[in-house]
Formats: structure tokens, sequence, C-alpha cells
């Protein structure tokens, strides 16, 4: 079984395939998550949607894991559709 290396000290990464059974995004967003994260830098910039959780306290994702976020399901979208 493959694992994927883990993120950061306390992100572990699920085992890849496993991934999307569980509907987990990138490796540790799960989908509702992922939705809040997307959103959130769609109206600001990474760094103000770190401030911005950190400030609502229901997840604390950093600023680099959101401009993570947002790069992998731009290519998900770019790759799925051809490009936008």
């Amino acid at each position: 079984m493959h694992h994927r290396a883990c993120e950061g000290s306390f992100h572990a990464r699920l085992p890849e395939g496993h991934e999307l059974r569980a509907g987990m995004v990138d490796g540790y967003w799960t989908a509702l998550a992922a939705r809040q994260g997307v959103w959130v830098t769609a109206q600001l910039p990474p760094g103000q949607g770190e401030a911005l959780f950190r400030e609502l306290g229901n997840m604390r994702p950093s600023k680099s894991s959101l401009d993570r976020l947002s790069r992998e399901l731009g290519e998900r979208v770019g790759g799925a559709s051809g490009g936008l």
C-alpha cells in the first residue's frame, strides 16, 4: 500500500485511494472544509483567509494550506474540463 507524505507534524495523510472513498480533498480536507476554504480564498487572499478562520475558530488552516487547496482544486477542474 502506498502512503502519501505527511504535510506538517500533525497532518497525517490517508493511503492513496482511501482519500477518494472517504471524500477527502488534497489529503486532509473534508468536503465541507474544502468548500469553505475555497469559498474564502475566492473572496480573500490566503493570508487574510487564514486570519478569518483563526478569528472564527472552527478550523485553523495555514495560508499555505489554503493556497495549496485552491491550486489542487483548480488543477482538478482544469484537467477535467480541458481548461477554463
